[in-house]
């Protein structure tokens, strides 16, 4: 797993996602985009978040571990828009970066 430093790192590399092909179908028509930034300090702008329409859910131990990987505190309110287009994801598959 790849760990995110603040100010160290513009990129990080995810690796090869197994069953990225049955990930796409389940995906389709599902996700969305837009350019935005971190919403955990530095709050680094130039992020292009992909988003999953239906909401996932977790275990109350899951969000435990995850509140316990990220400082606190480690976010910041929903921002406003500011003129940034949110557009369905075009994804016609599931590509690691820098692959």
């Amino acid at each position: 797993m790849a760990t995110l430093q603040p100010d160290k790192h513009d990129h990080v590399a995810l690796g090869k996602i197994a069953g990225g092909e049955e990930l796409n179908a389940l995906l389709e028509g599902k996700i969305f985009r837009y350019t935005g930034s971190l919403t955990t300090p530095p709050y680094s702008e130039g992020v292009q978040w992909v988003v999953v329409s239906d909401m996932l859910e977790a275990s109350p131990e899951q969000l435990e571990l995850f509140r316990n990987f990220l400082p606190t505190p480690n976010a910041r309110d929903t921002q406003k828009l500011n003129g940034r287009k949110v557009s369905p994801c075009q994804c016609s598959s599931v590509t690691p970066i820098g692959a």
